[in-house]
């Protein structure tokens, strides 16, 4: 499990206020896995989140018939698109009353995706919140606040880390 990963949940689950957060929750029928999925029952919302968290910028490696660095922008968004195309189905058929909310979480990103990214979510008909850059910062201070105020125990590692860091800044004071 990455930790990027329990941080998205620790987001949902504090901050969106998910009765339920799930990691790697295999999709069903496909080979395939949907990083997170948040349920939030007060107003039946599910929550699909995939997530990259490469420090560079969104990478992924190539496939072998992709010489360079990184994958093109094509093989990313191809990549990203179906991901959520399997997370939809499978969503459908376990939360098939609930509305379901799609984001994708990356710290950065290149600005060739940015330019793609539109498009994919026109083809697949998901509307895909594409949560990075100055966004992702924004959304981290909150849940970085809401640890800061928090001083229960909670089993997010990712969460805990963060009581404890603005616990400590907090002596400084």
């Amino acid at each position: 499990m990455e930790v990027g990963e329990y941080g998205v949940g620790a987001f949902l689950q504090f901050v969106e206020n998910c009765n339920y957060v799930l990691y790697n929750q295999a999709t069903g029928r496909e080979q395939g896995e949907m990083d997170i999925v948040g349920i939030r029952d007060a107003d039946r919302v599910v929550f699909v989140c995939e997530t990259a968290f490469h420090l560079h910028g969104l990478r992924y490696t190539p496939r072998k018939a992709e010489p360079g660095p990184g994958a093109s922008a094509k093989a990313v968004i191809d990549r990203i698109s179906k991901k959520f195309r399997r997370s939809s189905e499978a969503i459908s058929r376990m939360f098939p009353s609930y509305e379901p909310r799609y984001q994708f979480w990356t710290m950065k990103s290149r600005p060739d995706i940015n330019k793609r990214w539109p498009q994919m979510c026109d083809q697949l008909g998901l509307g895909i919140e594409f949560i990075h850059g100055q966004e992702f910062s924004q959304k981290m201070r909150q849940l970085r606040e809401k640890a800061r105020k928090d001083k229960s125990y909670v089993d997010n590692p990712f969460y805990r880390t963060l009581q404890i860091l603005e616990q400590a800044t907090a002596l400084d004071d």
